[in-house]
């Protein structure tokens, strides 16, 4: 079973004017505390996701205060940073940069009325691909200096990320995540069904045995301008769809997909249903054969005003959680060649036969190691980051880029130096979850 936190829109505000006022201080405690207890019968974490809104306006000094707090939910709940995914919402646009009639302003209006679905697919591929006058991707630099800590940026090549979770699922298969963006072309004109994921995002789902889908994505599919598209891929393809925005707790499945709408962290506080909530998600597959299922748990946890503390919300007929089965194609866990070898004859033993099981899969294939060495590099402060690739010679004279450049930078430098191995090292002198492990970039 993977067991994973689900959070979204914590609307992280930068508070300059004092802690004082940063009123949420206290209900983040007290998730953390109930985060902590491991509330859904004791399961340990694997992972965390984050379905967008992670600031509140898209500023950099938010996102500051998001990654402090998200340091202590991996230190004090045991959740491996490594395991983290996040996805940008509609709050993680600066909209100062969105003036109005202005050129990002009129290229969303553009785009929002287009005249066909294949006029919108032409229109933001023109607006990513040929108009070096705006950048599409501009108001979400905040978000992506963030986000590029967790291999989660999204970018005019590939808006939309999706990665393989380290930890296979009960009988072997795969579990893919992933993110999409659906603040393209978010601003204060939001409206439903005036927001674009577009099929760049989703062209690479496709339906393969012995592979679970997961896709995460801030806005619900009735707030997109191609809801109907979204919709058929989820439901030909996905098994399980997150979403966040609407601050109102709900799941349901559709044909063979569930769907969660999340409650919102941190909802707005003058709002009459005022309720902060996030979710415990379980993945278990059960039965082989025909007989295969994925059993699909949501643990809710809701927060109790009159004693500060988050509570268990009661699913239907007062269960602990709620819980959907999904019938799943047969598939069976690739069985390991065993190839029979002579050893090498040893004086005064006689020679018999021994076996060499070799496996279909490796135990950790390079892309997880590399992005578990980049997560954790940048969970460093900025200026131990730069002492570390001044160190190894990374850092060049002329170097000068945004950061998102210069870290990317660095990493393919390091990538085709051999440099990898020296960087774990590094890391492994200042973080001790790296200091107990082995160096994976070290060959035999």
């Amino acid at each position: 079973m993977l067991t994973f936190l689900h959070l979204s829109d914590i609307h992280f505000r930068n508070r300059s004017t004092g802690d004082q006022f940063d009123l949420e201080a206290q209900l983040r405690r007290s998730m953390l505390n109930d985060i902590v207890s491991k509330p859904a019968n004791g399961a340990d974490y694997d992972g965390l996701l984050i379905t967008g809104d992670i600031a509140f306006s898209g500023k950099k000094e938010e996102y500051d205060r998001a990654k402090s707090w998200l340091d202590e939910i991996y230190s004090m709940a045991a959740v491996p940073p490594e395991n983290s995914y996040v996805i940008p919402g509609n709050h993680d646009v600066n909209r100062d940069m969105v003036v109005k009639n202005g050129a990002i302003w009129n290229n969303h209006a553009v785009l929002r009325n287009a005249e066909n679905r294949i006029k919108r697919q032409e229109t933001l591929q023109t607006q990513l691909v040929s108009d070096p006058a705006c950048d599409p991707l501009a108001t979400l630099a905040g978000f992506n200096e963030f986000a590029q800590g967790y291999e989660c940026r999204t970018a005019k090549n590939n808006l939309a990320w999706f990665h393989v979770f380290p930890k296979p699922l009960d009988d072997g298969s795969e579990l893919r995540i992933t993110g999409l963006n659906s603040a393209l072309n978010s601003d204060s004109g939001d409206l439903i069904a005036n927001l674009y994921v577009s099929p760049f995002q989703t062209s690479h789902l496709s339906d393969e045995s012995g592979v679970i889908n997961m896709v995460l994505c801030h806005h619900p599919p009735n707030w997109l301008l191609d809801q109907n598209d979204i919709e058929g891929i989820l439901n030909r393809f996905v098994k399980v769809a997150l979403f966040g925005h609407e601050h109102s707790h709900r799941s349901r499945i559709v044909n063979d997909t569930v769907e969660l709408f999340a409650g919102a962290v941190h909802p707005v506080a003058r709002d009459p249903d005022w309720l902060p909530t996030y979710h415990i998600l379980q993945l278990e597959i059960t039965g082989t054969g025909k007989e295969r299922k994925l059993v699909v748990r949501i643990h809710s946890r809701e927060f109790r005003n009159y004693d500060h503390v988050f509570v268990r919300r009661s699913a239907a007929g007062g269960k602990d959680f709620e819980e959907y089965r999904i019938n799943l194609k047969e598939w069976n866990r690739p069985v390991p060649v065993v190839i029979p070898i002579a050893p090498a004859p040893i004086s005064g033993v006689s020679s018999g036969s021994a076996k060499m099981t070799v496996t279909s899969q490796p135990a950790s294939t390079p892309p997880m190691v590399l992005r578990e060495l980049l997560v954790h590099f940048h969970r460093l402060s900025t200026p131990v980051r730069f002492k570390i690739v001044t160190k190894l010679g990374l850092l060049r004279d002329r170097d000068d880029f945004p950061p998102q450049q210069l870290w990317d930078l660095v990493f393919k430098r390091a990538r085709e130096e051999n440099r990898l191995s020296e960087m774990w090292d590094e890391i492994a002198k200042i973080d001790t979850s790296f200091a107990k492990r082995p160096n994976p970039f070290i060959k035999p």
